[in-house]
C-alpha cells in the first residue's frame, strides 16, 4: 500500500541520484595528492524535499492517495515516521572487485555521506583492498569477467 509506495519512491530517488552522480563531481587536488588516487566530491545534492511524505503522496496512484486521505491521524503519523527514516538512510560505502581473465583486479570503492566520494584504485596484480576503505564498506559484490 502506501508504505510500499514510500519505499518505491525512495529507491527510485536513489537510482536517479546514481544516474546524475557522474555529472555532479569535481576533483579535489589536495586530497588526491595525499591518497595517491583520484578522489571526487559531489558538488550538487538532491533536495531532501523530493523524498518528503507530501512529495511521495503526490506521485502515488489515485487509489493510494484516496486511501491516504481517509487514514487516521495515527496511521499518517506512522507513515511520516517511516518516510523520515527512509530519508535518513545513506550508503556508507559500496565495494566492487572485478577479476579479469589475466587475474588482475580492479577495486572500485564508493562512499556516500553528506557529499559523495568515489575512490578508484587502478588495475593491480594482487586482489587487495585498502584497509581504510574496508572500514567504510557496507556491501561487497564480487564478479568474475570472462572475455
Amino acid at each position: 500500500g502506501v508504505k510500499g509506495n514510500i519505499d518505491k519512491e525512495y529507491l527510485k530517488a536513489l537510482q536517479e541520484g546514481d544516474d546524475d552522480a557522474d555529472r555532479n563531481y569535481e576533483a579535489k587536488n589536495d586530497v588526491e595528492m595525499q591518497h595517491r588516487f583520484p578522489l571526487l566530491v559531489r558538488t550538487k545534492l538532491k533536495s531532501p524535499e523530493s523524498l518528503s511524505l507530501e512529495a511521495v503522496v503526490k506521485k502515488m496512484p489515485m487509489r493510494s492517495r484516496i486511501i491516504y486521505t481517509v487514514m487516521s491521524d495515527e496511521k499518517k503519523k506512522q507513515l511520516n515516521e517511516h518516510a523520515e527514516a527512509k530519508m535518513r538512510l545513506v550508503n556508507k560505502a559500496c565495494q566492487a572487485v572485478v577479476e579479469t581473465q589475466n587475474n588482475s583486479c580492479q577495486h572500485i570503492i564508493e562512499t556516500n555521506e553528506i557529499y559523495c566520494q568515489t575512490n578508484i584504485i587502478s588495475m593491480e596484480k594482487a586482489c587487495q583492498t585498502d584497509l581504510e576503505m574496508i572500514k567504510l564498506k557496507r556491501t561487497t559484490s564480487y564478479r568474475s569477467l570472462v572475455q
